[in-house]
């Protein structure tokens, strides 16, 4: 069974924003942005909002992919139901490309012992600092957005990025300076994953690591922060 890590979720027990109460869910509406080009990699962020008439801004949170740094996409319909359920519950919802850097070191043929360590450090950097500038757009371009209230969420490889995004916050790694305009922390972070990784000096797979604080419920209810 799948485990829940939670650093943190949203705000004090208080509803995320307008929400439903009539027979007819609200359309949700999705809409695409680039948020960032890297080399060869065009990044890309899909947007989803309830078209309600709410117009105070909204806490969003933020969903990465699994698929172990090789494979996955932003937009699988798997995941759907989820954006919608979370929007419609008044958030809005956004899933980023990252760059899978464990693809890239397979096909350049660097997964062997001698190179796996470098390889995976290299892949957390790269899709940090996805996670990061994807931040910063949201909080640039989105004035709908409550910046204080952005919620990271990810699954499998996708946890991994998010667990690491708040863990270099935290810890003033330099991956994290200047990619914000002023002192920035997620208001939460949910990670679906059964084992993360520990990178204060080398790289070594862990489960239960010592800054989460394990927790077994719903993804959706809510805990106080802080």
């Amino acid at each position: 069974m799948r485990r829940l890590f939670l650093i943190a979720a949203l705000f004090l027990w208080t509803p995320a924003g307008a929400q439903n109460d009539g027979a007819t869910p609200w359309k949700i509406e999705k809409e695409t942005f680039v948020y960032a080009v890297r080399d060869t990699d065009t990044l890309r962020l899909d947007r989803y909002t309830a078209l309600t008439p709410d117009s105070r801004t909204k806490p969003c949170l933020m969903f990465l992919f699994g698929g172990g740094f090789m494979t996955g996409t932003r937009d699988n319909r798997r995941f759907r139901p989820f954006f919608d359920y979370y929007a419609r519950k008044g958030f809005v919802v956004v899933s980023i490309d990252y760059r899978l850097g464990m693809k890239r070191a397979r096909q350049a043929g660097l997964l062997d012992e001698e190179h796996f360590t470098r390889a995976l450090d290299t892949t957390l950097s790269m899709a940090t600092e996805d996670l990061y500038d994807a931040t910063a757009y949201i909080c640039r371009e989105m004035p709908d957005v409550d910046p204080s209230r952005i919620v990271t969420c990810g699954s499998s490889a996708g946890a991994i990025t998010v667990l690491m995004g708040e863990y270099w916050l935290c810890n003033g790694h330099p991956l994290a300076a200047g990619k914000f305009t002023q002192d920035f922390s997620y208001a939460g972070v949910i990670a679906f994953a059964g084992a993360v990784c520990d990178t204060q000096d080398s790289l070594r797979w862990k489960r239960d690591p010592a800054p989460m604080l394990l927790f077994h419920g719903d993804a959706d209810r809510n805990v106080p922060y802080g």
